[in-house]
């Protein structure tokens, strides 16, 4: 019989969702990397306008710039968002 530790079993999981890539509805943890900014976002169809953040979750238009640089993506990839020469690294998808 193998005992695990709760941290084994953390890190565990995490491996699993490490593989998940990113797509509609999803919560995201980011880091912006010319600044080191952390920003939690979860990609929606459709909001009101202007920035909507409930929970301290900024919810982004799957169209924008942001989410579609966003999707498909996984936990640690680094993405260049749009044309701009702006970074971020996905921490964690959260859902």
């Amino acid at each position: 019989m193998q005992i695990r530790t709760s941290g084994e079993l953390i890190f565990e999981k995490a491996k699993i969702i490490s593989h998940q890539k990113i797509k509609l509805n999803d919560i995201v943890k980011l880091n912006y990397v010319h600044n080191d900014k952390e920003l939690i976002v979860q990609l929606v169809e459709n909001h009101k306008a202007g920035i909507v953040k409930e929970n301290g979750i900024q919810k982004i238009k799957i169209n924008s710039p942001l989410a579609i640089s966003l999707l498909g993506n996984k936990q640690g990839d680094k993405i260049r968002i749009g044309t701009t020469e702006t970074y971020v690294k996905i921490l964690e998808i959260l859902n």
